[in-house]
């Protein structure tokens, strides 16, 4: 692992899960810190040169979608 990896492992999974976390609320943990993964790969991905930065924001924007339509949901239990 290098050391971007590492570094966009560390930082992208504590901000993002704490911040989804944070907003969200306890019941919807398991949906935050699942879309903090997927943006952790998404990230790695970027990092280690396995994607273009075009994909890279398509899939930023395709999980922000999906992210939006499925919280509701769980918000709504």
């Amino acid at each position: 692992m290098n050391l971007n990896e590492f570094v966009a492992k560390k930082l992208s999974f504590y901000f993002i899960s704490n911040f989804l976390s944070k907003m969200l609320g306890s019941i919807l943990k398991i949906a935050a810190g699942f879309f903090a993964v997927l943006l952790v790969i998404n990230i790695v991905l970027l990092a280690t040169g396995k994607i273009s930065v075009k994909v890279f924001w398509l899939l930023i924007i395709l999980i922000g979608f999906i992210a939006w339509k499925v919280i509701p949901l769980f918000k709504s239990e």
